[in-house]
């Protein structure tokens, strides 16, 4: 199987190929899954439905009539399945006018569910460095010492505000490259650090991110020192790239404003390289008890493609108790069974609303983790509607207003190579 890798002979690319005249579907499978009621409508994204080759006949042929692109997913070595990209006449209305498109990003704001920009960033992939720097510096990067090359090569754009320290412990040997610490001119200027580390230690995943921060990893994580993440803003912005670009769209910045109330700091910057076989289990970005805490997040895909499971925590627990009561009336047997002894803590987790929110909340989405990462689950949340594919300019924003009200997500890697993004916290000033 590819990994996750788009189906050549695709019918349409964005912004060109042949409009299709499609209608409604008629009465069947197709039409249950993608014009269920309670099927989740992403605004401005194009639908996505999972498919097996041996599904029915007439189900398949309706997704190739409306076909326009199709995927193999693999993470870490688990295959999730293939879906397609349909196109959007005959099951999404027209675009929203632009004051009725605003209103509902609000209300998805509050209700922490996913806001999709499609293209807005397409000024940023314009200016980006050529493709093959941003592959070279992802090589140096895997290795000892290329991050502080990083950091040497920009040293007369970061003075001379900034300039390299020492070599930091790793918090993760296991995943962690390299550590630098970065020294900041001043009266009481405390450092920051840079952070380069592997996203898992499966062999044949080669994602990597690099992290700019402050203070003491995981204890400091939710730090409240506004002048520590406003120096962080500044390092990421000099150093990373596209990340100046990024925190200069006028759209975006205004969105932010509306739905935060006031002016907006992005901060704690993390450069990934989402590699296939690579990505990333359910989690979200939340802290607990913090009087002003991160608002949110912004991700910005500027090369590649990612595909995206996301969903506020509320929607993803009563996705939790839907699919387990499946499970528990006969359904999915062999999912039951994968389970082993854990189906019992999963059922009891899976129960209630109170239960099920306390271990999506927790790391790994706690004993709840085993079922949501699954691939079943996966089929399952993609023919709810909860996913999205994002192609270089397209952004998407992860609303966050504590524990029980934040954006859950889970990603993979959608391209036959590494994808350059660039993740973003979003602070209230």
């Amino acid at each position: 199987m590819e990994r996750a890798a788009p189906v050549s002979g695709s019918r349409e690319r964005l912004g060109g190929g042949r409009k299709p005249r499609l209608g409604p579907p008629g009465e069947g499978m197709f039409r249950d899954i993608v014009l269920a009621p309670d099927r989740e409508t992403i605004p401005d994204a194009r639908p996505l439905v999972s498919y097996a080759a041996d599904d029915d006949p007439t189900f398949l042929r309706e997704i190739a009539t409306r076909r326009v692109d199709e995927y193999a997913l693999e993470r870490r070595g688990i295959e999730h399945g293939r879906l397609a990209e349909l196109h959007t006449e005959g099951l999404v209305g027209p675009r929203l006018r632009r004051r009725r498109r605003e209103a509902l990003e609000s209300e998805r704001w509050v209700a922490a569910r996913p806001i999709f920009l499609g293209g807005v960033a397409q000024s940023v992939v314009d200016a980006l460095p050529a493709r093959g720097e941003l592959a070279a510096m992802l090589t140096r990067l895997h290795n000892p010492g290329g991050l502080r090359r990083l950091v040497e090569e920009h040293a007369s754009a970061l003075a001379p505000r900034f300039a390299a320290g020492d070599d930091l412990p790793l918090a993760d040997p296991e995943r962690d490259v390299e550590r630098v610490e970065i020294r900041e001119a001043g009266p009481g200027a405390a450092p920051l650090w840079l952070k380069s580390g592997r996203l898992s230690t499966f062999d044949g995943d080669r994602s990597l991110r690099v992290r700019v921060s402050f203070g003491e990893e995981g204890d400091d994580d939710a730090s409240e020192d506004e002048a520590r993440h406003a120096s962080v803003a500044k390092l990421a912005q000099k150093l990373l790239p596209g990340a100046r670009d990024l925190a200069r769209l006028t759209e975006v910045n205004e969105k932010l404003e509306r739905h935060i109330g006031g002016a907006v700091l992005g901060t704690q910057h993390i450069a990934y390289w989402n590699a296939p076989n690579g990505g990333a289990r359910f989690h979200h970005d939340a802290f607990a008890a913090s009087p002003r805490p991160q608002r949110g997040v912004m991700f910005a895909q500027l090369t590649g493609r990612t595909l995206w499971l996301a969903l506020s925590i509320e929607e993803l627990a009563g996705r939790v108790r839907e699919v387990a009561a499946w499970i528990e009336e006969g359904d999915m047997p062999w999912v039951r069974e994968g389970l082993g002894r854990d189906w019992s803590a999963v059922r009891n987790a899976a129960s209630t609303r109170t239960t099920s929110l306390t271990e999506l909340a927790a790391p790994n989405c706690g004993v709840l983790g085993a079922l949501v990462d699954a691939p079943e689950f996966t089929a399952c949340l993609i023919d709810a509607g909860h996913a999205v594919l994002l192609r270089p300019g397209d952004v998407l924003l992860l609303p966050n207003h504590g524990l029980e009200r934040t954006a859950m997500h889970s990603v993979f890697c959608a391209s036959e190579t590494p994808g350059y993004a660039l993740s973003v916290g979003l602070r209230g000033v």
